[in-house]
């Protein structure tokens, strides 16, 4: 069995263990205990991270940036590699470490809870002015769709 074997061909045994044995540490965490990174610098951090970084390429961008700061760096690194992977454990231990462990799951029996809070505070006016906005929004995001509405009302006129 070749697995089992080191560097120089011998077999490992309890005398005989390799150099560097265990897995590497993680600079990002080795970084936060050694700095004394708070919890509102991480916040601040993977904050900035999720709002202006949308894209694995653009985050790739960021972490050879010379202008990029290298806390963000060793942030950026893990979760590009988890991210090429489809994994997301770096960012879990990131929001936790951030912004604590969640309590209790949230299980909502209501079909509708895409509510967005900020409106029940609206005036009148700001309501109908940001439901114009969203209509705008929709019909230029649909262009195609509301052509062929309006044709279809057309012909059964």
């Amino acid at each position: 069995m070749d697995n089992d074997k080191g560097v120089n061909g011998k077999m490992f045994s309890s005398e005989y263990q390799p150099k560097r044995n265990g897995r590497k540490p993680s600079h990002l965490k080795k970084y936060v205990q050694d700095h004394n990174v708070s919890t509102q610098d991480i916040r601040i951090i993977l904050g900035g991270i999720l709002t202006e970084i949308k894209s694995i390429e653009q985050a790739r961008e960021k972490l050879v940036d010379p202008k990029t700061p290298f806390i963000v760096k060793l942030f950026l690194k893990p979760l590009i590699a988890e991210w090429a992977k489809n994994k997301f454990d770096a960012a879990k231990w990131l929001a936790q470490y951030g912004f604590g462990m969640p309590q209790q799951e949230i299980v909502s029996r209501n079909e509708n809870t895409n509510i967005d809070l900020k409106l029940q505070n609206m005036t009148r006016e700001e309501m109908i002015q940001y439901k114009k906005e969203q209509l705008k929004e929709l019909i230029k995001n649909n262009k195609d769709m509301v052509k062929e509405i309006i044709s279809e009302q057309e012909d059964n006129s």
